[in-house]
């Protein structure tokens, strides 16, 4: 499958959604898999859930499966491509393997993920009120985030700073800080915004990257830093791909909450 979600849990791995034929495929554009295997014990088991997508966040937190999706449709349409998004957020109880949901504030996708194992943040992404009638009708970013507290079970929800609103959020959290950085704001349209959540003060500053504008792809926690590495300026016409690959680096360090910029030596 092309671009399944991917978390581990208390009691597992859990591969979720994903495209499985790229094709047009019966006339309904590419095929997304409303499945999802759990590895556990040596062995893979598939079950049906009660939605599909694909290019989506997801968390694990005390037994609980939290995903925010990415689409659930995407046909090629008149030189661009007609796409509908995953709005609910999906929640997964290990223990009782059931599926709840709630909608997502604004209506959006594309959102990012990111727990410290206790509260887990979904910022930003891509509205979507109604329905597309034909390729982009109806998407704007999104600068609302939403925070769940699984030791009360219970959900707030606010906005990110002026300039917040874009998706494709890269997330990730180092010793109390949740730090959401780069983004898409339009086609080809990177976001330099970097915000950042204390969850020990409950507070939020944001101050903009180092190294200029994108959506990066990946982050990792190395000691007291995180690593923002590569990205790409996304392609919001087409809902998937996009141009300029970079090799910069984004280091955070949480010890003195300021960033600096290094390069991948590829």
């Amino acid at each position: 499958r092309l671009e399944p979600i991917m978390v581990r849990g208390d009691s597992g791995i859990y591969i979720i959604g994903g495209v499985s034929n790229w094709a047009d495929v019966n006339g309904n554009g590419w095929l997304v898999e409303n499945t999802m295997e759990i590895y556990k014990d040596g062995n893979f088991t598939q079950v049906s859930i009660p939605f599909s997508t694909f290019d989506g966040h997801a968390v694990a937190l005390n037994g609980k499966i939290i995903v925010a999706g990415g689409l659930k449709y995407w046909k090629w349409y008149q030189g661009a491509a007609d796409v509908v998004g995953e709005t609910n957020i999906w929640i997964y109880d290990e223990a009782t393997m059931v599926w709840t949901s709630r909608p997502s504030l604004d209506d959006r996708f594309y959102s990012s993920a990111v727990s410290d194992g206790n509260i887990a943040i979904f910022a930003g992404g891509l509205s979507m009120s109604t329905t597309p009638s034909s390729i982009l009708d109806g998407f704007s970013v999104s600068d609302a985030y939403e925070i769940y507290d699984s030791q009360t079970d219970s959900w707030t929800t606010g906005n990110l700073s002026p300039g917040g609103a874009r998706a494709k959020i890269s997330a990730c959290h180092c010793n109390g800080y949740f730090v959401f950085a780069g983004g898409s704001i339009d086609h080809h349209v990177g976001s330099p915004k970097i915000n950042i959540y204390n969850s020990q003060t409950d507070t939020w500053t944001s101050q903009n990257m180092a190294g200029g504008t994108r959506a990066m792809e990946d982050c990792a926690v190395a000691g007291d830093k995180i690593l923002f590495a590569g990205g790409i300026q996304h392609n919001l016409t087409y809902h998937h791909g996009g141009i300029f690959p970079y090799a910069r680096i984004e280091v955070f360090d949480s010890q003195t909450q300021t960033f600096s910029v290094n390069t991948l030596v590829r």
